[in-house]
């Protein structure tokens, strides 16, 4: 059985995991389903929505810095070339090719991604790799019989590991 790996908050770690562990599923290695709790969307914080920016500022770090960086993976001894070849197909670059993009930013001198259009980046990588998205917001986490259980408003999200990412408390 495969084991599942709730993630709260859907950010760029989350995207970053869930797109490593659906690039290892594809190569033939057992790495867990990635289920995100989110409240608002994924990349919301970097949108006015999620209430830390208004979605306009500049991104401080380089858009190369996506979620394969720093594509040094040891996790598959003799395969991690192949990892890091796969998780290519989720980075900055991949985006801007998809969306008609690239050619623009790098005649612009590759500049620094608006907070808003990085959401987007991530929302493209998390509906290319098909995050599980639940939507609510965790009101109380606990154990039980060895698994862990998120429970929302809505429903309650089974899992064998959490992942707790973002800036919330």
């Amino acid at each position: 059985m495969t084991p599942t790996l709730a993630v709260l908050g859907a950010g760029p770690k989350a995207v970053a995991v869930a797109a490593k562990s659906a690039e290892l599923r594809a190569m033939g290695v057992p790495a867990p389903d990635v289920v995100v709790v989110e409240r608002t969307g994924v990349g919301a914080n970097w949108t006015a929505a999620g209430g830390w920016t208004d979605g306009e500022h500049r991104l401080g770090t380089s858009p190369e810095k996506d979620v394969g960086f720093p594509y040094r993976s040891a996790l598959v001894p003799r395969r991690n070339a192949e990892l890091d070849t796969a998780m290519m197909r989720h980075s900055w670059q991949s985006y801007l090719i998809a969306t008609g993009q690239f050619a623009e930013w790098i005649d612009r001198g590759r500049p620094a991604p608006t907070h808003q259009r990085w959401s987007q980046y991530l929302g493209w990588v998390a509906e290319n790799v098909a995050l599980q998205v639940i939507s609510g917001e965790v009101t109380k986490l606990a154990v039980q019989d060895e698994q862990w259980l998120l429970q929302t408003h809505e429903q309650t999200v089974c899992a064998d590991a959490v992942m707790i990412t973002g800036p919330g408390q």
